[in-house]
């Protein structure tokens, strides 16, 4: 596993947490979004920093066992659990589009100015990377 993205999943949570705590120390004063930035940086780094142990640990124990080792790149490859993600790929799409829609819609309604065009933005990207991605994938496959 060294050398794999899932190796550095325990840094960059670590980074993270880092730079949460040094905005909070050198911004005591902030206001807004800017006095909530470090806190949400110090939840996301302290979660991710779990899933990197718990990929470190793993990695640790299954070390020298070359069956784990060889089930799992089994797992990783075979052919239903790669489509057991497509297809949960394709309902959270179709979730993520609908909530984004209702987002948007609620801060239309509220008179939200800018919460509502970030919205919108998010949600023509969203729609647009969808179909770049099946343009690509049929050039592809």
């Amino acid at each position: 596993m060294k050398g794999s993205a899932k190796s550095c999943v325990f840094y960059a949570g670590l980074a993270l947490f880092v730079t949460g705590i040094v905005l909070r120390v050198f911004l005591p004063n902030a206001t807004g979004a800017l006095a909530a930035l470090p806190y949400a940086l110090l939840g996301c780094g302290a979660g991710i920093i779990g899933v990197g142990v718990v990929y470190m640990l793993q990695g640790r124990m299954h070390k020298d066992d070359p069956s784990w080792q060889k089930q799992q790149k089994i797992e990783e490859k075979d052919e239903r659990n790669i489509r057991i993600r497509e297809k949960s790929g394709y309902s959270v799409w179709y979730i993520s589009v609908f909530t984004l829609g209702a987002l948007t819609l609620t801060s239309a309604v509220l008179g939200q100015g800018i919460a509502t065009w970030l919205a919108m933005a998010v949600l023509l990207i969203h729609c647009i990377s969808y179909f770049v991605f099946i343009g690509l994938n049929n050039k592809k496959y």
